[in-house]
């Protein structure tokens, strides 16, 4: 393995979605959306501890999403990898503590990527979270002026 220098910081902006109902969608689905939401942020995050650890602290911030509060039909798999992120985030930021590592999510409604708007282009994207809005979030929650904040999930709903 690499030694790494000083990281400040990691956002974590891997993931994905896929729709299936419980009785339809099967383990396959609900395997790749534990490994893309929510292994890949266990992967990060341990690759960048120890360096945070002995560098004097550090900001954590993950990409969730709304439906890990409250899953709609369809959404299980999805929700529930989202969910696992969720306590993940607050493991770690209660294992920081004592290294100064702080570790949040931002909580997107909808985004407005060309992506949503070809899987629904009926939809009033008008509501949906802008790309920018979601990068607002995360830089302040990676800033200093959020340096009180560990353990957070903060909901970024556009007008939704």
């Amino acid at each position: 393995m690499m030694a790494l220098g000083r990281i400040d910081a990691l956002v974590h902006t891997v993931g994905g979605f896929a729709m299936g109902s419980i009785a339809a969608g099967g383990l396959d689905l609900w395997e790749r959306m534990w490994r893309i939401n929510l292994v890949t942020a266990v992967n990060m995050i341990h690759a960048v501890w120890p360096a945070m650890q002995t560098g004097g602290g550090g900001s954590i911030v993950a990409i969730g999403a709304q439906p890990a509060l409250r899953a709609g039909a369809g959404m299980a798999a999805y929700a529930g990898a989202k969910a696992a992120l969720l306590r993940l985030i607050e493991a770690a930021a209660e294992e920081g503590k004592p290294h100064f590592i702080r570790a949040n999510t931002v909580l997107p409604s909808i985004i407005d990527t060309p992506q949503n708007r070809a899987a629904m282009p009926d939809a009033d994207t008008g509501k949906w979270v802008t790309p920018e809005q979601v990068a607002e979030a995360i830089a302040f929650l990676l800033s200093e002026a959020a340096n009180g904040i560990s353990g957070a999930h903060l909901p970024v709903a556009g007008r939704g």
